[in-house]
């Protein structure tokens, strides 16, 4: 099994719409290709860990990367695992604001928590821990940030 995680940046203002759309699509294209992860949203960055075989994720990566909806691609940190860390989950996402962020550090107890430190190539295994945190918890809620704007 092979992992790829990265990072980016929305290129433009997008709507709730257009990003449930992109969910959708993508949701697709990763149950017909095996593809499994988590994708997260904030501040208008992008954290996504995808998984599966090498070849497929290399090719979606490729994808990704020349995608003109964002910018800023920048692998975090990507290799062979042992077995899938979202194995039920064809693409989880969560969308959090600054202060959802800020609050579930104090929650856990952990101060050094921020978007920067999410988003920081130099440390890629808190973004993937971070990642990892909703599918061990259940967390997931496709509309709980939009509801909440």
């Amino acid at each position: 099994m092979y992992y790829l995680c990265y990072k980016s940046e929305l290129a433009l203002k997008t709507s709730e719409e257009e990003l449930i759309k992109i969910l959708q699509v993508a949701q697709a294209n990763n149950l017909k290709n095996q593809v499994t992860g988590m994708l997260l949203y904030i501040d208008n960055h992008f954290i996504q860990l995808i998984e599966g075989e090498k070849e497929t994720i290399k090719n979606l990566f490729k994808k990704i990367a020349i995608d003109k909806r964002h910018y800023g691609v920048k692998i975090l940190s990507e290799g062979d695992v042992p077995k899938r860390f979202f194995p039920n989950w064809i693409m989880g996402f969560r969308a959090l604001s600054p202060q959802d962020l800020k609050d579930m550090a104090e929650m856990n107890g952990l101060k050094e928590l921020s978007i920067e430190s999410l988003l920081d190539e130099a440390t890629p295994h808190i973004s993937i821990e971070f990642l990892k945190s909703f599918y061990k918890n259940g967390e997931l809620d496709f509309y709980k940030f939009w509801r909440n704007k």
